[in-house]
């Protein structure tokens, strides 16, 4: 058995407010939980103060570490000959990674991510003998997840998680970001148990470690040190903050107590409570939030006026609102001119010229505006912005190095010769309500992912020629937990 870090850390509470204000609550969030997921028999290690580490709590030269970027405290099991694998009769194992998502946004994830990892994964291919099936996942009837209950948008994933077992799923990753927010403790207890040998990667963490890493620290004459980064995500993402949160955690770790994290909120999204002279929704300390109204508020809030020698953190969160309905074709409108708008007046809200460094396109559809977004930068002369596409940053920055450390380890055994061209193999399954069989083909039955085959196909030309697309029966709600009697409290 070999530890590594499987899971996020979601030790800390949830920070999910109610529309409309997005100021933090004093009081202590509810707890949202499985009611039949235990809590006592499973060890929970506080996260330490650093970006990511190779947690090993028994170092030994026998024990293989991922250094992973998901900077998780929990141990898990690493593949070994009690996991599950499809070996061909050449001895060739196969290996399938997955995207979960509600729908149109996890297949524009799979193909950004493929085409950014599928070169590498050739070589392994060559040297080694495993091939590589690229799988999306999704359910017509769910999506999108975006305006839907917290509850809701936790079981739908978790039935997507497990469906993605049943299919010998090696690496499940969560694409959408607003499922990914629903994946706390007890959602994560839930994987453990369920689906154990299926690394579950949520991309909140490791995408704010990312942004956090590219933005660009600007520092004056003053000592007073800055970093300023954009946030693109649905309004359920946002609300829940988590990205506001992790950047603050990674800005921490980076200046420790003495870090300042403002969340700047645009006009049209901003709170009726927050003034245009205190143009925050939170404020962070470290990685601990202040209290709105309290007196280390307006303290701090003097510190930043007064040009105080501080290293700050400004994030830039806004929220579409037509983007993704429009991609969906939910809604009539130029994807174009809808971007643009929305883009021009974020840039003047912010009004961030020359310190603004890196967005974060923090939806699975938002690839499909990366080429507007640009254009409303260029127009005013937002010069040197960088602009994340999720699937491919996470594809290679995590994804790959896990699927290296098992090469490193020698879970695949070495050719003796060079092994054959692999053709890329990626499938899409869809689960609709429909009476319609798992195999048959979805392109001729079923146009639910018309629109995403569509931008697939103008971003990814390549990547959308391999896609076989199927319709899968509908899913069931997750398996529940079931004590093994060791356990005297649920969660």
């Amino acid at each position: 058995m070999f530890p590594f870090e499987r899971h996020l850390d979601y030790n800390h509470p949830m920070r999910v407010c109610s529309p409309p204000p997005l100021i933090l609550s004093s009081g202590e969030p509810k707890k949202r939980s499985f009611s039949s997921i235990s809590t006592t028999s499973h060890q929970v290690i506080e996260p330490a103060k650093q970006p990511f580490f190779p947690l090993n709590p028994n170092p030994s030269p026998s024990n293989g570490i991922i250094p992973s970027i998901l900077h998780s405290p929990r141990v898990a099991t690493a593949p070994d000959a009690s996991t599950p694998r499809t070996v061909l009769p050449d001895g060739d194992e196969i290996y399938p990674l997955y995207y979960v998502d509600s729908g149109l946004g996890g297949l524009l994830y799979m193909a950004d991510a493929t085409q950014e990892i599928a070169p590498d994964l050739r070589q392994i291919t060559k040297t080694h003998k495993v091939q590589f099936t690229h799988n999306h996942i999704g359910a017509a009837n769910w999506a999108p997840f975006g305006n839907k209950p917290f509850d809701q948008i936790q079981s739908h994933t978790l039935s997507l998680l497990e469906e993605s077992y049943r299919r010998s799923a090696r690496i499940a990753t969560v694409a959408c970001n607003t499922a990914s927010t629903t994946l706390n403790e007890q959602a994560i207890r839930w994987t453990q148990h369920f689906i154990p040998t299926t690394t579950v990667i949520s991309i909140i963490k490791p995408t704010a470690k990312i942004l956090y890493d590219e933005a660009r620290l600007i520092a004056n004459t003053k000592g007073r040190q800055e970093k300023h980064i954009g946030v693109l995500a649905t309004q359920a993402t946002t609300l829940s903050q988590q990205y506001h949160l992790e950047l603050a955690r990674q800005h921490a770790y980076a200046f420790g107590d003495r870090a300042i994290t403002v969340i700047v909120c645009p006009e049209e999204n901003r709170p009726s409570a927050v003034t245009a002279s205190q143009p925050w929704i939170s404020l962070y300390q470290g990685d601990t939030a202040i209290p709105p109204g309290s007196h280390k508020e307006a303290t701090l809030f003097k510190q930043i006026q007064r040009d105080a020698p501080l290293p700050i953190l400004y994030i830039y969160p806004y929220a579409p609102r037509n983007w993704v309905s429009i991609m969906e074709e939910k809604m009539t409108g130029d994807l174009a001119t809808e971007v643009h708008r929305d883009m021009t007046s974020y840039i003047q809200q912010i009004g961030a010229k020359n310190k603004l460094s890196v967005i974060g396109t923090c939806c699975t559809h938002y690839p499909g505006a990366i080429p507007f977004i640009q254009e409303a930068l260029n127009d005013a002369k937002f010069r040197g912005v960088k602009i994340l596409s999720q699937g491919a940053r996470i594809g290679r920055d995590v994804v790959l190095k896990m699927i290296q450390w098992e090469v490193d380890e020698g879970h695949f055994p070495p050719r003796t010769l060079p092994g054959p061209e692999s053709e890329l193999q990626l499938h899409s399954y869809t689960a609709i309500d429909d009476d319609i069989t798992a195999t048959l083909s979805l392109t001729e039955t079923h146009s639910a992912l018309d629109p995403a085959k569509k931008i697939v196909s103008s971003l990814y030309p390549d990547i959308a020629k391999a896609i076989r697309f199927f319709a899968i029966p509908p899913l069931h709600p997750p398996s529940e937990f079931v004590s093994d009697g060791s356990d005297t409290n649920h969660a």
